[in-house]
């Protein structure tokens, strides 16, 4: 019984936290995943890496990193930005959306080291 007066508890504080955009609410949740999803999820909506900053544990960090920088490279085409996601999956998934919009083997010559990844997605569109 005291498991869900905590849920309840911390489903309230995440709605509050959301509604506000404060990731010092997101600190009060007891449950850690329920608490890390808060924090990477007004990092999504504020469209901010820097509030990922708030995660103690790396490989959230990252992801959360990764979940924001993919959506601003993907938005803006910029390949330089795709180049500091640090998941490579996603990564991958914003190079390959980025070059797919590119289509050209021109575009694949002035990527240096990642000229031959380029064309392969090219040659595949």
């Amino acid at each position: 019984m005291v498991e869900n007066k905590e849920e309840c508890i911390d489903n309230v504080i995440v709605i509050e936290a959301l509604n506000n955009l404060s990731t010092t609410l997101c600190d009060q949740i007891t449950n850690e995943t329920t608490k890390q999803n808060c924090v990477t999820e007004i990092a999504v909506r504020k469209n901010d890496e820097k509030v990922c900053e708030a995660h103690t544990d790396a490989a959230v960090k990252d992801f959360c990193i990764s979940l924001i920088l993919t959506g601003k490279a993907r938005e803006a085409n910029d390949m330089d930005l795709c180049l500091k996601v640090p998941q490579e999956s996603y990564r991958d998934s914003c190079f390959y959306a980025i070059v797919s919009k590119k289509a050209s083997r021109d575009y694949c010559d002035k990527l240096g080291e990642l000229k031959d990844k380029c064309l392969g997605i090219v040659i595949l569109s």
